[in-house]
């Protein structure tokens, strides 16, 4: 049956045109420019198709090709990650078709699907991290900060996990905390650009532009397309 589905995909994929919106389904999917990786596109991020080149889509607002075999169509993406969860109905599949409800604006889709994971593992502080976010976007921050610290408990490391504990502060107008886990989310990975727009947040919000400016200049040239630091 997965062998079934995955042609039908195939099958499918082999129709896009430019104008077309696809819609990322594998982990770790990188654009490329000839033989250069020019960036990464996450789970479930959708995209415009400007061009078609046999196996590859370029997509403009990257400046980069995608292969054909790492997307589907925007609008058949839901049924794609929900045939795997009927098929397989385990915590992949159900995370994977969470974070594509997520980025449909749908959280409560999204929080639905993440239970069913945690109900299978209730260790998995990547799908508390995901269950926050949506939470977040609820602006349940309760909620919200209750998923960031089990996720950070479960796993201390966990960078993002902290950056979004601190746009959680940021908006109960807790400015030391969130500062404090900007900090530790910069230390743990110094490449994470939301950290540096978090710190430039706190800044903005204190008054000090020159500093603000600097934390958004970091966040902007460790990834272009972090709009939020673009004030």
């Amino acid at each position: 049956m997965l062998l079934l589905f995955a042609g039908r995909s195939a099958a499918v994929a082999q129709t896009i045109q430019p104008g077309d919106r696809v819609t990322v389904v594998k982990f770790d999917v990188s654009f490329h420019s000839g033989s250069d990786v020019v960036g990464k596109a996450f789970l479930c991020e959708s995209f415009d198709v400007d061009q078609v080149n046999g196996d590859w889509l370029w997509i403009e607002s990257r400046q980069g090709y995608l292969r054909r075999s790492d997307v589907v169509p925007y609008d058949q993406a839901i049924e794609y990650f929900t045939e795997r969860v009927r098929t397989n109905p385990g915590v992949d599949s159900y995370y994977q078709r969470g974070i594509c409800w997520y980025e449909r604006d749908e959280p409560d889709l999204a929080i639905a699907d993440y239970n069913e994971v945690l109900h299978l593992d209730p260790s998995d502080a990547l799908t508390y991290y995901e269950r926050g976010r949506a939470y977040e976007d609820k602006d349940d921050n309760q909620r919200a900060l209750a998923d960031f610290n089990e996720a950070i408990r479960l796993d201390p490391k966990y960078a993002w996990a902290y950056h979004e504990r601190g746009f959680v502060y940021s908006d109960l107008g807790d400015n030391q905390r969130a500062l404090a886990d900007f900090n530790e989310a910069a230390r743990l990975d110094p490449q994470d650009a939301m950290a540096y727009v978090g710190r430039g947040d706190v800044h903005l919000d204190n008054g000090e532009y020159v500093q603000a400016v600097a934390e958004y200049s970091i966040a902007i040239e460790l990834d272009p397309y972090v709009q939020s630091a673009w004030f």
